[in-house]
């Protein structure tokens, strides 16, 4: 009988299958065609810890007019308003003051003023009382339901010094027309790329630790490669705030901030 010779092609591709398959074995074939090393994958969180250095004050201011433009004229006065009043507390960078949202729509509304003439001159349906703050002519304060122009702002002010944060919440209480502030903590860009590297290394710290733990006493671990999470978890502690008038006090805790990683360590015989 014949004897069949076997194709040199064929006999190459079976060593390269045993080959594939030795590694994987060996746990040296991870995805990674040829890399003869075994390697280990681990998963590993570290957190970083700091105080907020900033406060944030959001705030609604509205104005109202009988056409559009004079709406947005009182806005634009009351604007004014805090910006005058925030000066000293954003170090006159106005920059701070940023609008979040505006639009002007036509809405009913209830209009108070002081009166002198006669009450049947105002529409239906109105009240009138003793004029609250006093004068020789205004003999009434009134009320009355209307139509016209509110033009509405939203407004996000960053207070670069937290310590200023009751002062400046203050300072615009007595603001008219301005409402829904809330006051809040927030990191400057500075301290959160500190912490963001500051977790960051401890993330992978404790996994490297983890990993030459796995490994044990007979190889080294250097890291192949590592993946960050897109999302770090800022953990915001609860704040509160004592401020009435031109004072007060913001009272801000510790933060945390939570980088996630994982990462594929090489392992090197000892």
């Amino acid at each position: 009988m014949a004897k069949k010779e076997i194709e040199p092609a064929l006999v190459l591709a079976a060593l390269a299958v045993i080959g594939v398959v030795l590694l994987a074995l060996l746990g040296g074939y991870k995805g990674c065609l040829g890399c003869a090393f075994q390697t280990i994958s681990v998963s590993a969180s570290g957190t970083a810890f700091g105080y907020p250095d900033q406060a944030a004050i959001s705030m609604n201011a509205n104005g109202t007019g009988q056409a559009p433009a004079i709406a947005n004229a009182n806005l634009t006065g009351t604007v004014n308003l805090i910006g005058s009043a925030l000066s000293p507390y954003i170090n006159k960078n106005f920059s701070q003051i940023q609008t979040q949202y505006y639009s002007v729509n036509r809405a009913k509304v209830t209009l108070c003023s002081n009166f002198t003439g006669p009450t049947v001159n105002l529409p239906a349906p109105f009240s009138c009382n003793p004029n609250p703050y006093g004068g020789t002519t205004a003999k009434l304060y009134c009320c009355y339901n209307s139509t016209a122009y509110v033009a509405l702002q939203s407004i996000l002010v960053t207070i670069p010094n937290i310590n200023n944060a009751s002062l400046a919440f203050g300072a615009i209480a007595g603001i008219p027309n301005v409402n829904s502030q809330s006051l809040s903590q927030r990191l400057s860009p500075s301290l959160a790329g500190s912490l963001l590297n500051q977790s960051l290394t401890r993330a992978l710290a404790n996994a490297t630790a983890q990993a030459q733990a796995l490994a044990g006493s007979r190889f080294s671990v250097s890291v192949y490669n590592i993946t960050v999470m897109n999302n770090p978890l800022i953990y915001y502690p609860l704040a509160s705030s004592s401020s009435s008038g031109s004072g007060g006090s913001f009272f801000s805790g510790r933060i945390g901030v939570t980088r996630s990683v994982n990462v594929v360590f090489r392992l090197t015989p000892r």
